[in-house]
């Protein structure tokens, strides 16, 4: 499977551009994540060239190797770029690509039009939106699994209704969700009007597939009626709901396979065989119940000696009276704690600072403010804390991470044991404030729209009872107006003022027809 001729005549037709326009080094991971690069290519680009000429040549000739579809897949993210120049040489390249076939090929001109059309529709085709990434360097397949939900994913592409998969947090429901997703969409599935991860567009809604995931509460079931066809994922299996799902349990523990073939993974080796010979590696696997999340965890801290293994599975095995969670008849948080204490201190202290932010997805100008640090810095430790599985860093155009639920629970509940609730919430949270102030040198509305700064800045600041703060972001109507078109509503402005007026009448520093009036003005002025 190489490039067709066409294409390659275009790349050769506009080399000079690439070279010029495109920072490849910056591209690396995202061409990883859509699977067009191999890890160790990744390597090669990243490590073994000398200068961006270097780079892109030998990138090309990489790409000469794969599908017409895979160069149309470079071209989207290209596209998907923050530069205008990008942007513009991806549309250039995309066009040009998709124009008929010369004559002369071995090919008729029919043959090549309907080529053509192929790809087309591919590029036209709504994509898996916001499904997290699940990259196969990290992340093993359970196929029996993935096959069961296809089978049911290609019932209700054909008609329609609804999956339910529910099992214990840790057991691996999302990332086993987004694979079987995802192998959908390359079967076909869904191909009309695409799959939304919990976002809602301006698409036929009884022809999309929605993904709910982590569903709480019982009631939150008839809110999501709406879809016809959906996918869910929740701890919980709320009988008396008499829901119309198809319900999948999804197996708490991996096979014994699995967890050799994770933990291998996660270390590098080419070769288990090691692995699976040591006897201690299997008692470690059973003391933890073989849960996906904690196997994850100890494969990221790569133990190599008889002797770490056996401390392993003592801490593991070792009844924790401090810190406890309910559901596990295991010591789930020690897992937590063996990965932990690999950290040096300077380590520790930044994974434990990110459980200041909201459990969504953490952008990485947000983490980088927080942290005091550049970019490049903060993106070196989420890369560290990424391989030991402590969190998930997806690297794209902008980076963000996500921290499980359980990590972030164990992440408080240390930090409880040295300090009171309250004054840690006040004092994170103040830092983060301090960490923004820092990098827009105290003008707000000029930090860049990270998808989290002027959603939450109310928020945390309210927590950090930072009084000069609150009242110079929320007198700045430039930082107000950037939130508006941020949000794309005045609603959410209308929200964080009503905090603010609450938090300062709680404190009895206004009157209330002094806040009545207050937010009147602001909402006049800004609307």
């Amino acid at each position: 499977m190489v490039l067709s001729n066409h294409i390659i005549k275009v790349i050769e037709a506009e080399y000079s551009l690439i070279i010029s326009d495109i920072q490849l080094v910056n591209f690396i991971y995202d061409l990883r994540s859509i699977r067009l690069l191999c890890d160790e290519e990744v390597e090669t680009l990243k490590d073994h060239c000398l200068n961006n000429k270097e780079r892109v040549f030998q990138f090309i000739k990489i790409l000469k190797t794969r599908s017409d579809d895979d160069f149309f897949r470079f071209c989207s993210v290209l596209k998907d770029n923050q530069v205008r120049n990008v942007q513009n040489l991806g549309r250039k390249l995309e066009k040009e690509a998709s124009t008929s076939k010369p004559h002369g090929h071995a090919t008729s001109t029919n043959q090549a039009t309907e080529a053509n059309s192929e790809n087309l529709s591919e590029l036209g085709k709504i994509p898996l939106r916001n499904l997290p990434s699940t990259p196969s360097c990290h992340f093993i397949i359970r196929k029996n699994l993935v096959n069961s939900i296809c089978d049911q994913l290609k019932i209700i592409h054909e008609s329609s209704g609804h999956i339910l998969i529910y099992g214990m947090a840790g057991s691996g429901k999302t990332v086993t969700v987004c694979q079987s997703v995802t192998r959908a969409a390359d079967m076909g599935y869904f191909n009309t009007n695409g799959c939304y991860w919990m976002k809602i567009g301006n698409s036929k809604l009884s022809d999309t597939l929605f993904i709910f995931d982590d569903i709480w509460k019982k009631d939150h079931y008839k809110y999501l009626s709406f879809a016809k066809k959906s996918i869910a994922t929740s701890r919980f299996l709320f009988y008396e709901n008499e829901l119309s799902h198809r319900c999948i349990r999804l197996l708490e523990r991996l096979t014994y396979d699995e967890a050799i073939n994770l933990i291998a993974l996660l270390r590098h080796d080419q070769d288990d065989q090691i692995l699976r010979r040591n006897p201690l590696v299997k008692k470690v696997i059973d003391s933890c119940a073989g849960l996906p999340l904690a196997i994850s965890l100890i494969g990221g801290c790569r133990l190599q000696t008889d002797k770490e293994w056996s401390e392993a599975k003592a801490i593991i095995s070792r009844k924790s009276g401090k810190i406890k969670l309910a559901n596990y008849d295991f010591n789930l948080y020690g897992t937590f704690k063996l990965s932990f204490d690999v950290l040096d201190e300077k380590e520790r202290k930044l994974l434990e600072s990110l459980s200041v932010f909201k459990r969504v997805r953490i952008p990485i100008q947000s983490i980088a403010s927080l942290w005091n640090c550049d970019e490049q810095d903060a993106d070196d430790i989420l890369m560290e804390l990424n391989n030991k599985s402590l969190l998930k860093y997806v690297k794209e155009s902008k980076g963000y991470c996500v921290v499980h639920d359980l990590i972030v629970d164990f992440l408080q509940q240390q930090i409880y044991l040295q300090t009171l609730k309250q004054d840690y919430h006040k004092i994170l949270n103040n830092k983060l404030m301090d960490g923004y102030s820092n990098r827009c040198e105290g003008r707000w509305n000029t930090l860049a729209d990270d998808g989290y700064f002027y959603q939450n800045l109310i928020y945390h600041a309210i927590l950090a009872e930072n009084n000069e703060h609150l009242q110079n972001i929320l007198t700045d109507f430039n930082w107000m107006t950037c939130k508006i078109k941020s949000d794309q509503t005045i609603y959410n402005l209308i929200c964080d003022l009503t905090d603010y007026v609450n938090y300062l009448k709680a404190r009895k520093e206004i009157a209330v027809e002094d806040l009545f009036a207050y937010v009147l003005a602001v909402i006049f002025n800004t609307s």
